[in-house]
């Protein structure tokens, strides 16, 4: 009898906890979350442009311009 009461008592925690846990669906206002608001009505036009990029692409060292640790070209 009192295992029966257990598994009773962990299959209704397990169901509670999945009933809370829901997650939502990914919406178009969640993918619109990822730009930097403008708020044209405050006059904050500082955020209603779009900056440079935050770490521009730079090409790597190629083993001819010898930058690269290692054996130098004879």
């Amino acid at each position: 009898m009192g295992t029966s009461k257990a598994v009773i008592f962990i299959a209704m925690t397990l169901l509670l906890a999945s009933i809370t846990c829901e997650g939502r669906q990914i919406d178009y206002g969640a993918l619109d979350r990822n730009r930097i608001p403008c708020n044209r009505r405050t006059n904050n036009m500082k955020n209603c442009h779009i900056g440079r990029p935050a770490n521009p692409y730079v090409r790597g060292c190629e083993k001819i311009n010898r930058c690269r640790s290692g054996n130098d070209i004879s």
